[in-house]
């Protein structure tokens, strides 16, 4: 028994007790058996977090010093002293802490489509303080890849090490109108969530866009995996709720007409109710031709207050169906609808799939040179929805085969705008061993950059050679920076 005792009032020795019985001995607490209790305990607070191993080391290496620059090649650069575009190759952790010098609050939008962890592949984002601190980056390719499949605690934390830091920049690079788009299948998206919830804060998740990727179907399966998730992320939700058609896609003239010949244009009838009992929306409306009297349906209103109700059946824009004898509608007219955009849903199925990505790159640079690029669709329609302003910039920098700085030139051709990007992509050694790495190496490219890079080339010339009016040709961005982080 330890001579070292606390004395107690009744009190605290019953809290006590009820918590630790077993450290009462005769005449108090005892102090040293009450030490060794607690050093079985973390000395801080238990909160709500994600937690894996490496990841203080992960935080450190935003503010580890770093002795690269980005230095402009001329030969591998297009239009280069013109373009404000830019192309860097080299790991993305370096680009992205020395894009934070120049860029830091100016990124408009940043779509990622991270390596997926198999739980199989060697990463080739094995950042150096990782490779120290893990046994297993330092083995062998082969000998690592058996014992990471033994270990899937490890495998989590060794994607979520290789993410975290990553995403912390990206964070500092986006503007307070930012969007964030990361595209990602099953094995993380849902870790992925809590780590964007840590850094981007819960409050700024908008939400999980599922696209269906894939249409065919895989017999041998349990389940057919036809998903990916786009898991969508603003720096500032708040800006958002006050700019609400900033994040709209365009609408398009489908299902508009103009039966009674209104000289404000094409329209369309929309319901005049809503979800949800307002007392100053709850009136009787009439309609004039059959004196019929409506309420909203039970649990809903009209859509406008009484005195907005009467202002809009002044200007004629309430309608009683085709045949004027049915309930109240609204007209929208093509004008507004183009004005507002219309509002994106989460589940996106009439984007086109993976296999459409490679198709149309393999018929782009004449052969298979990458497996299952994103298609250019998809990242348009990202675009569309996270840009909206000449001069905004669209980061990717898990830049792959170059899809996202295709996708941004396409979109800009399409509805006339001045957008930017920059593409940060390994120069990640072409793999031999299969098909579309033999196909890259026989056009001559020896890396994963060289492959964006021609992909880029034959994009610019297919856009330089389809007509286009001679003004917009002169403020086309066709071209980039080539910079090499080393």
């Amino acid at each position: 028994m330890s001579d070292n005792l606390i004395k107690l009032t009744p009190e605290q020795k019953k809290q006590m007790k009820d918590l630790w019985p077993e450290l009462f001995v005769p005449g108090g607490l005892d102090v040293d058996l009450l030490i060794n209790q607690m050093k079985q305990f973390p000395h801080t607070v238990e909160k709500y977090e994600l937690g894996f191993s490496g990841k203080t080391r992960a935080k450190k290496t935003i503010t580890q010093k770093i002795n690269k620059e980005l230095f402009y090649s001329e030969g591998k650069s297009v239009h280069g002293e013109s373009s404000q575009n830019l192309f860097i190759e080299g790991d993305n952790i370096d680009a992205l802490r020395l894009l934070v010098n120049e860029y830091e609050d100016r990124i408009k939008m940043i779509t990622i489509d991270p390596p997926y962890n198999t739980g199989s592949d060697t990463f080739i984002y094995a950042d150096k303080f990782h490779r120290e601190h893990e046994a297993e980056q330092i083995a062998p390719a082969k000998k690592k890849q058996k014992q990471v499949k033994n270990n899937s605690g490890q495998i989590h934390s060794n994607w979520l090490s290789m993410m975290y830091p990553r995403m912390i920049l990206a964070k500092k690079l986006l503007s307070d109108s930012g969007v964030l788009f990361v595209s990602i299948d099953d094995n993380e998206a849902y870790a992925l969530k809590l780590l964007l919830d840590e850094v981007f804060g819960e409050e700024n998740f908008l939400g999980n866009i599922i696209w269906n990727s894939t249409k065919s179907v895989t017999n041998t399966a349990l389940l057919s995996v036809s998903h990916t998730h786009n898991l969508v992320y603003f720096k500032n939700l708040e800006y958002h709720k006050k700019n609400r058609t900033a994040f709209r896609l365009p609408d398009t003239p489908l299902g508009f007409s103009n039966p009674d010949n209104d000289e404000r244009g094409p329209w369309k009838a929309d319901p005049f109710q809503v979800e949800g009992e307002r007392p100053n929306q709850m009136y009787e409306i009439i309609n004039p031709l059959t004196g019929k009297v409506y309420l909203p349906n039970p649990g809903c209103s009209w859509k406008n207050d009484l005195q907005k109700f009467q202002t809009l059946m002044t200007e004629g824009r309430i309608v009683f169906g085709s045949t004027g004898q049915s309930g109240p509608q609204r007209k929208r007219f093509l004008f507004e609808a183009m004005e507002r955009g219309r509002v994106a849903k989460s589940l996106w199925t009439d984007i086109e799939t993976t296999s459409n990505g490679t198709s149309y790159l393999e018929k782009l640079v004449g052969k298979k040179i990458f497996t299952n690029p994103k298609p250019l669709s998809l990242i348009q329609r990202f675009i569309q929805l996270g840009t909206n302003n000449d001069n905004d910039i669209v980061l990717d920098f898990f830049g792959g085969s170059g899809t996202t700085a295709e996708a941004v030139m396409v979109q800009n051709r399409a509805d006339g705008k001045h957008r930017n990007f920059i593409l940060v992509t390994l120069a990640e050694i072409i793999d031999e061993r299969t098909q579309a790495g033999k196909n890259a190496l026989s056009l001559g490219c020896n890396t994963i950059a060289d492959v964006a890079r021609l992909r880029l080339l034959k994009a610019i010339e297919k856009l330089e050679l389809e007509k286009i009016g001679e003004e917009q040709s002169t403020k086309e961005d066709l071209g980039f920076r080539y910079l090499i982080c080393s």
